[in-house]
Formats: C-alpha cells, structure tokens, sequence
C-alpha cells in the first residue's frame, strides 16, 4: 500500500510566493483604475468682460458643473442644464455706465428715485457705501431715512458677526412687505449667494461696487441681477463719494486676508489679499484733502 507523501517545504514556499505575487499584482491593477482620470466638462471662470476671475489667471478653465454667469436675470427659475445650454440667452451684458458728476444734466436717470441705504460692519463696509451712494447720488437718486419713504433698498452687508446677518434678514423681510425690490452688497451675498435671506434681491458683491448704479436701475425694471464675480481689487480712486462724517476721509490700503482660518467666513466674502499702490492711496488722499 503506497503512502501518501506530504508537500515538500520548497513547494510550499513556491506555492505563497505565486499567491503573494497574484496578490500585489491585483491590488496594483486596482489601485490604477480607482485612479484614473474621470471625464469633466471644462467651463471659463473668467468674466465675459474680460475681468480677472477667481483663480487670477487671465485664462484658465474649472471642472464645476455650470459656469459663475455674470449680470444673470434671475427673476425666472431655470434648471441648471438649461443655463448650460442656453447660456447666450440667459446671460444678459449690463453696459457700463461713465460717471456724470457736474454734468449738470437735468434728466438723470435716477431723477425722483429715493433710495433706502443702510450699512452694516467694520470701516471697509462704511467707505464702500461711501462710494456707492456717491455714485448713485451722481445719478440723480436721492437718499430716504425710512425704508417706508424709498422706491429701492439697497442694503450693504457685514458676515462676520450673526446678529448683524439677522437685522439684515429681518430688514429684507420689511422691504418684501413694503412691496419694495432691494439690493444686497458686500459680504454677506459673496461668501452666501444662496442665502435664503436673499432669493428675492439683487446682489452686488464685495469688488463690483462701482457698478452699483447699473444694479439699481435693473432692479427698478423688475429685473433680479447678481453680480458676483471676482476682481482682484475694485476700482476705486476716481469714484465719487458722500461721506457719513464730512471730516473723516476712509482710505483702503488692501483688502482680503493672507490667512486661511477654518471658522473665519471673511475670506470667502472679501477675498485673498490685494493691496492699493502706493500711488492710488496718496492720490486719495490728496483727492480728500482737496474737497476739504
């Protein structure tokens, strides 16, 4: 009777070795398709006028879904396929306007149209608004103290503080009851668009100020615009302004933040830093120091 034999050790070992083998070899093969590269659709981030977009590169690409779309007519809800294939008809140009101030122009676009301007947050906020009712009072728009008094609201939002996101909401809801459109700038709609606070509004965000008066007027027609994209820094040194105190002139040096703090929401609103030159804050300041 013939005795069953035992494997050998050097079988063993081969047998583990091919095993081992099969083994790295599937682990590799899988690793190479858990890591190739996906399909995604290209978009432009830059802005259709030739603005800086958000990455700081004059052309660059993004793999979102559907591209930021500036100065877009939000009045009507539209699915986000149909924004992508119908991009020319929903994406409307609003033409620049040139400052008018001392024209002396009887027929301002803004003639007979009083505005509600209310400013929430640091400095930064109270010079933007500065500007922006600058703008809009060169335009002929005048300023009301109650929101029962105006035809428009225009709202300039701080996000760093809760409780000024709070009276900014329950302000918005008071310009809905009135039956009065309103527009929001600054922080709160750049780092928060889709805020519900703000579905009804206008929006303006932190570097688009100087196109204030454009928003306005649309906003006046009925129209709900957003203007959210990104420029490195606005421009600000030729813009007139109306001062809150008339003997206190407030000059931005730079804007944004070098830090990345997990909890801070204001480097979502206002940005990495950029910095004035050197010559557009003392052309400022001699500019203010000229009006008096």
């Amino acid at each position: 009777m013939a005795e069953s034999s035992a494997p050998t050790a050097s079988a063993v070992t081969k047998v583990v070795a091919v095993s081992g083998a099969m083994l790295a070899t599937s682990a590799y093969l899988y690793y190479l398709w858990s890591t190739r590269p996906l399909p995604v659709e290209a978009s432009s981030c830059c802005a259709d006028d030739g603005e800086s977009c958000e990455c700081g590169s004059e052309s660059c690409t993004t793999t979102t879904g559907m591209p930021e779309l500036e100065d877009l007519d939000l009045s009507a809800e539209v699915a986000p396929t149909s924004i992508r294939s119908r991009k020319v008809e929903v994406a409307r140009k609003i033409p620049q306007r040139e400052s008018l101030t001392g024209s002396g122009d009887g027929n301002l676009p803004g003639a007979g149209q009083k505005i509600f301007f209310k400013t929430f947050g640091c400095s930064h906020n109270t010079s933007d608004s500065e500007y922006m009712m600058g703008l809009l009072s060169s335009y002929g728009y005048t300023f009301a103290k109650e929101i029962s008094d105006a035809d428009v609201v225009v709202l300039n939002s701080c996000t760093v503080k809760n409780p000024s996101e709070d009276a900014l909401a329950t302000l918005v809801k008071t310009a809905e009851s009135e039956g009065l459109p309103t527009v929001v700038c600054g922080c709160v709609p750049q780092a928060d668009r889709k805020s519900r606070a703000l579905r009804n509004a206008s929006l303006v965000g932190t570097s688009q100020i100087d196109r204030i008066v454009e928003v306005v007027e649309e906003t006046l027609k009925g129209n709900r615009v957003s203007l959210l994209q990104s420029k490195k820094l606005p421009e600000l040194r030729e813009l007139p302004k109306i001062r809150r105190n008339p003997l206190v002139e407030i000059v931005a040096v730079n804007t944004g933040c070098l830090g990345k703090c997990s909890y801070c929401k204001t480097k979502y609103a206002r940005g990495s830093l950029g910095s004035y030159s050197k010559e557009d804050i003392l052309a400022r300041v001699r500019m203010a120091l000229a009006e008096g």
